[in-house]
């Protein structure tokens, strides 16, 4: 069971509130999980050594999900050749299509535990947009507004990357479920962009682990270290601009990123259902 068995339409979402939605989207899952495997109320005290093993496990799958949809990536950019070569080769179309597929389903993985991080640790949309404001005011960048996906979206793609990069918008797989869903994922894509895409999720790595090296008290220390939690909650939010940085280059706005998202809230949903 995965993406692909979920045949229910993506909802609209009004007035652009993408990130709103997968954040109570989120939260309603999270609410399942609690039940399940005993994990705590949110939000949680920073500061317990309980609490930053989770906050800790957390932030290793995200780098853990990131790594595996990079994976899936190489995989669609070293075959692109054989199917450009033979583009009526089915078993070939059909490896990319699964491979293209499966980055959808480790990138929307991804963004599910990065949501659980930051809704345990009380950092909510609106401070995410501004941070991006702050971010933008501090650095003399343009930003007449962030307060929805798409606008924080530019923004993160624009400061992390540089607004003149070209985003992938040719020779693109169908891997959606409905034929109005065409999620980018482009194969005729240079040595250059998936390197630019490797450095991205190393800068996304590198923020996440610096992040998690404010928590301080480890299980086997006897005496206790308080957490700056205002660092610590910024570095969160930069993270997860960065990680918006690396959807932006991969051609995500925020319908097809609020798409693969939803598809896979489905699936874990179905999976809690049947008890999977």
């Amino acid at each position: 069971m995965d993406s692909r068995n979920i045949k229910e339409p993506t909802p609209q979402i009004e007035n652009g509130r993408y990130l709103e939605k997968i954040y109570d989207l989120q939260k309603e899952l999270l609410d399942s999980y609690i039940k399940i495997e005993g994990l705590p109320s949110y939000p949680i005290d920073v500061n317990s050594k309980k609490s930053q093993i989770i906050l800790k496990d957390f932030t290793g799958r995200v780098i853990e999900e990131l790594g595996e949809g990079y994976e899936s990536m190489l995989k669609v950019f070293n075959k692109r050749l054989d199917y450009i070569k033979d583009m009526d080769n089915k078993e070939t179309f059909l490896y990319i299509k699964a491979e293209a597929q499966n980055l959808n389903e480790e990138l929307a993985d991804a963004l599910h535990f990065f949501m659980e991080l930051l809704i345990y640790t009380n950092i909510h949309p609106e401070d995410i947009y501004q941070y991006c404001k702050t971010t933008a005011k501090n650095l003399g960048i343009p930003l007449y507004d962030c307060c929805c996906l798409s606008q924080m979206l530019t923004f993160s793609r624009n400061m992390v990357m540089g607004s003149e990069i070209d985003l992938p918008n040719k020779t693109l797989i169908r891997i959606a479920h409905e034929e109005d869903e065409c999620i980018p994922v482009g194969w005729e894509t240079s040595e250059d962009f998936v390197r630019r895409c490797a450095i991205q999720l190393w800068d996304v790595t590198y923020s996440l682990s610096i992040a998690r090296n404010c928590l301080k008290n480890k299980p086997w220390k006897q005496s206790g270290e308080l957490t700056d939690e205002n660092l610590y909650q910024n570095l969160l939010c930069e993270s997860f601009v960065k990680l918006c940085g690396f959807y932006a280059l991969m051609g995500y706005t925020d319908k097809t990123l609020f798409a693969v998202y939803f598809k896979k809230n489905m699936v874990n949903k179905f999976r809690i259902a049947s008890r999977y």
